[in-house]
């Protein structure tokens, strides 16, 4: 945190300020080497000219800059302050990839750039870039003596493995070839791999045991091995996984058709819940725009007077029933226009306001009522869904 400084300014002592503004005050000639300057801390005020870092360094042509001897009597105030050239430093803001986290983790993972970040880090000294670099060449030289003492592990083992093979000690080879297929895959060269898979590929159908050589089947994939089979026994092993293959591709079709199904029903009922909540009543007079233009209330709910068309009383009827309805809209002559809609009763429906059919009134004959509805395709003949219906 910067400290809390104060100055004399024509025998008038101002402050408190910062670190950087005092050096700004220092930079700009306010303060001077004569200035007496004073800080939390300090026994007593003291010259400017006496505070490490304060003051600009004078430029003098063609002389190297000698470094000012401290008095021990003055000892306090510059390590004091170590002063204000610290607290200087830790005000200048770094950019977050300088940061030594960042930086650590791209010298692991992106060795040129990490370390071109190293060296152009604005803070960190020579000795401190090189014990980085350093520590980054012996992480890398450790990690390859590692692998090639590794690597002569698995040539041993495969080796060996072909050893058993060669002596018809069969199942001796398998178990090392499993344990490198589990274990230390990523250590056998690219060229010796599709032996390992194939022979425990083949061992294992042969023997009857299809799961276990499915098992390689896939791990074989997962690596990218490409694997050619003699045996019969394997090559069926092998038309078994792609059929599995297959009906798992088509569960996974289904499913999603099944789930993007599932998402459009939810919607078409959120749509249709917010559309009942916004209902458009007509007129006698407004049903002749309605009748010659259905198709403009695609997807809204609208309220009309209708003449009940069944043969028998809504309430006797069944469930989820398609129920006729006659309409006369009011032409413009003062004339009336009939016309025939259909629309579905469901208690089962989201936007229908009844449980049962027995909520609603009962309707009969040529009874005169008035029949909100959700008209989802546009049209008189099918998607309208009751929402509910009265007497008028």
């Amino acid at each position: 945190m910067a400290s809390n400084w104060y100055y004399e300014e024509n025998g008038d002592r101002k402050g408190p300020v910062d670190s950087k503004t005092l050096k700004r005050l220092a930079d700009n000639g306010t303060i001077k080497s004569t200035t007496s300057v004073w800080r939390e801390g300090m026994k007593d005020w003291v010259n400017a000219g006496s505070v490490k870092g304060l003051l600009p360094v004078p430029h003098k042509p063609q002389s190297r800059p000698v470094r000012p001897k401290i008095a021990k009597t003055q000892s306090p105030i510059a390590g004091d302050e170590k002063g204000l050239a610290n607290d200087i430093e830790h005000e200048t803001p770094i950019k977050p990839w300088h940061k030594w986290p960042i930086v650590a983790l791209l010298v692991t993972c992106c060795f040129p750039v990490g370390l071109v970040l190293v060296w152009k880090h604005p803070r960190w000294t020579t000795i401190t870039k090189s014990l980085w670099t350093g520590g980054f060449l012996v992480i890398v030289i450790t990690g390859q003596i590692v692998s090639h003492f590794e690597k002569a592990a698995v040539a041993e083992k495969l080796t060996q493995a072909e050893e058993h093979w060669e002596a018809d000690r069969k199942p001796e080879a398998i178990n090392i070839y499993r344990r490198l297929i589990d274990r230390d895959i990523l250590h056998v060269d690219t060229e010796d791999r599709p032996l390992l898979f194939e022979r425990t590929v083949t061992f294992d159908a042969e023997n009857g045991n299809t799961e276990a050589a499915i098992k390689v089947l896939d791990n074989a994939e997962m690596f990218g091995v490409t694997l050619a089979f003699q045996s019969e026994a394997a090559r069926e092993v092998v038309a078994i996984r792609e059929q599995q293959k297959e009906q798992e591709r088509r569960k996974r079709e289904e499913e999603e058709r099944l789930a993007e199904l599932t998402r459009q029903a939810e919607k078409r009922d959120r749509d249709t819940q917010r559309s009942t909540r916004n209902v458009v009543r007509l007129s006698q007079r407004e049903l002749l725009h309605f009748i010659d233009h259905t198709s403009e209330y695609a997807g809204k709910t609208v309220s009309v007077p209708l003449e009940y068309g069944a043969s028998t009383g809504l309430r006797t009827g069944p469930d989820n029933v398609l129920i006729p309805f006659r309409g006369m809209a009011l032409t413009t002559g003062g004339s009336y226009s009939h016309f025939d809609i259909k629309i579905r009763f469901s208690s089962a429906d989201p936007v229908a306001k009844f449980d049962s059919l027995n909520d609603l009134p009962n309707v009969v004959g040529s009874d005169d009522v008035t029949v909100t509805f959700y008209c989802e395709n546009g049209s008189l003949t099918s998607g309208n869904r009751a929402v509910t219906i009265d007497r008028r």
